[in-house]
């Protein structure tokens, strides 16, 4: 789907799952180089930029939250979408899902839109896009302070199956966190073009991805120490099982013993008595006792 709009400072193209006609389309009109293009069907990016001579080519890495009901837990998708611009023209190039057109079409629709131009236009643009990293960081704070106040009344076997799951995306969150940061280092550093006239907001916005970054990296921190507090608590219930299987085993083996001898087929002391029955059973039981109570002791 292509979106053409005509803009008092620039022209706006969208292109939501491009195909060959598209690639030709914008190849021809705008002069944007096919390998750059042909960047849309690599499956993963990390956040990158480039300055060709006619334009500024940049590729953001976005997460999103998906839901899975069934575990319960949420998984983070990320998203790329692709923009070149200069002074007059700014293409966006996205999946079909995406809702960046939406947020463009906010931004157009604003007071401001009749003296935008691209570089304005595209710290807007993702300055709104950058929002998604709030509602990342916010799951992510959500499910760390649960955890951390119902640590003691949550099972312990699938609360380690959510922690696993959670650590594993707040990785993925924090690698697209550090590509912003290296990208837009980049930008506010050497005074790129298309991104000169206004530094103060690029830096603004950098001292936000930065924010974002350490909180994340602090989030880490008490995820792998919620983590070890668990291995460490089923740890101990394991050892407690292993122990009190050990003690049972203990206490029945002096009994089997003895029963195990006077089951044999030949003399052995008080056997011929009446007597060694209950002389055999009262011996069992209180070995028994005493043999309990030396290793409850010693457990302990």
């Amino acid at each position: 789907m292509r979106k053409i709009k005509e803009l008092s400072n620039f022209s706006l193209v969208i292109i939501k799952d491009p195909g060959a006609d598209d690639f030709d389309f914008i190849e021809n009109k705008y002069k944007i180089n096919k390998s750059d293009l042909d960047e849309f069907y690599v499956p993963y990016h990390s956040s990158d930029y480039d300055i060709r001579k006619n334009y500024s080519y940049l590729i953001l890495t976005i997460p999103k939250i998906k839901k899975l009901q069934k575990e319960e837990v949420e998984l983070f998708e990320i998203e790329n979408i692709y923009f070149y611009f200069s002074k007059t023209f700014f293409i966006i190039i996205c999946d079909r899902n995406s809702n960046v057109d939406e947020i463009a079409e906010s931004i157009l629709e604003s007071k401001e839109s009749l003296i935008l131009n691209t570089e304005k236009f595209s710290y807007q643009i993702i300055k709104k896009l950058f929002s998604n990293f709030y509602e990342v960081l916010k799951t992510i704070t959500q499910n760390v302070d649960y955890w951390e106040k119902n640590f003691r009344n949550l099972n312990l076997e699938k609360l380690n199956y959510q922690i696993s799951f959670l650590r594993k995306n707040t990785i993925i969150f924090e690698t697209v966190i550090k590509s912003w940061i290296d990208v837009f280092t980049e930008i506010t550093e050497k005074n790129l073009p298309n991104f000169r006239k206004y530094p103060f907001l690029w830096t603004s916005l950098l001292d936000e991805i930065s924010y974002i970054y350490n909180k994340v990296d602090d989030y880490l921190r008490i995820i792998e120490g919620i983590s070890r507090s668990i291995e460490t608590n089923l740890s101990i219930k394991i050892n407690k099982n292993i122990i009190l299987v050990t003690i049972i085993q203990t206490v029945f083996l002096p009994p089997t013993l003895i029963a195990s001898i006077y089951g044999m087929n030949i003399k052995l002391p008080i056997a011929e008595k009446s007597y060694a029955f209950i002389v055999l059973i009262t011996f069992m039981i209180i070995f028994t006792i005493l043999t309990w109570k030396i290793l409850i002791k010693k457990s302990e």
